[in-house]
């Protein structure tokens, strides 16, 4: 079983990869809304060169969280990661409820049919999430299920992404000399 999770680990590694465009993007255009709507409220500064000079202490504060943002990320466990995508804790995985919640609750599966093919389904939350990953195990090389796994490490790196660049930039915002209002406006802008 440590081949085949070593292997899980490795190709979690090269969809990752894949994703990392996306989660630049999505860093660049939150640095983009940052300058924009704290550029668009101050006044009677004409040239945004004249803005960049007058605030550089702050935007290097908020310049240093970017990276900082990156090497983060590669530090959260996927564990934390799940908490904030899915809202639970402890077994924040769908995994740790497929059998006793979304098995019933999805009409293209068929109960009885999945039971005779890889047994009785646990009512335990870890033991759910176990018997869920030795069937991941199995199809993992699927195209299918390849692309939902690239999609949801997607999702989640750009939630968990979302939420620090929420409290790094956020606060990043008070260090510039702007108004409660562009702070408030800016963190509204990330919530949504």
């Amino acid at each position: 079983m440590d081949g085949a999770v070593d292997k899980l680990a490795g190709k979690v590694r090269d969809l990752n990869s894949k994703n990392k465009i996306w989660l630049i993007c999505l860093l660049i255009v939150n640095l983009m809304i940052f300058v924009v709507v704290t550029y668009l409220g101050l006044d009677g500064v004409p040239d945004v060169m004249k803005w960049i000079a007058s605030n550089w202490e702050g935007l290097s504060t908020v310049g240093i969280g970017w990276p900082l943002i990156t090497v983060i990320n590669n530090q959260i466990s996927p564990q934390l990661k799940a908490v904030l995508v899915f809202w639970k804790w402890p077994n924040p995985l769908p995994g740790h409820r497929v059998f006793s919640r979304y098995l019933n609750s999805d009409s293209r599966i068929d109960p009885k049919e999945l039971r005779e093919k890889i047994g009785d389904f646990p009512n335990d939350p870890l033991a759910q999430n176990q018997l869920w990953y030795r069937v991941y195990f199995r199809h993992q090389s699927d195209v299918r299920v390849l692309g939902a796994h690239k999609e949801f490490l997607l999702t989640r790196d750009l939630t968990w992404l979302s939420f620090a660049m929420f409290v790094l930039l956020g606060v990043g915002s008070f260090f510039l000399e702007e108004t409660a209002v562009q702070t408030i406006d800016y963190l509204a802008i990330l919530a949504l």
